[in-house]
């Protein structure tokens, strides 16, 4: 009878270190990051684009901000990351954030207005000769 309430007992163990073990491989350290994208009057910018790349892996990732200009990437790993926002009209812009585990990030973005090139262009204009009367 004892043998039997001992290997009950262990059984029991070895289940719970399984489940234990299996609950803590599936949790990895991850973190976030969001952030807000809007234009020098602080007026927010919907459909801009935000694409974050991992330096250790070249992990890309992107996403649209939303109706507010909010953007959001969840279960990050943690390391440097570089974000960049571009909205059209705007230039781009990229900033470089080192991401810890379990500390959500925030990197907030204030675009400017994208310089205008013109070009002119080089045509030759024949000009008329003067006509004489006579």
């Amino acid at each position: 009878m004892r043998g039997r309430i001992l290997a009950a007992a262990l059984a029991a163990t070895a289940i719970v270190s399984l489940c234990l073990s299996a609950t803590l491989i599936a949790q990895q350290a991850t973190t976030s990051l969001t952030g807000v994208v809007t234009d020098s009057t602080g007026a927010v910018l919907p459909g801009a684009s935000v694409t974050i790349v991992r330096a250790a892996t070249g992990q890309t990732l992107r996403t649209a901000t939303n109706a507010h200009g909010e953007y959001s990437f969840q279960q990050l790993s943690p390391g440097t990351w570089t974000v960049t926002a571009s909205a059209g009209g705007f230039s781009s812009q990229s900033k470089v954030g080192e991401l810890l585990v379990s500390k959500p990030a925030t990197i907030d973005f204030t675009m400017g207005v994208q310089a205008l090139t013109s070009r002119t262009p080089h045509a030759s204009i024949p000009i008329p000769s003067a006509v004489s009367a006579g």
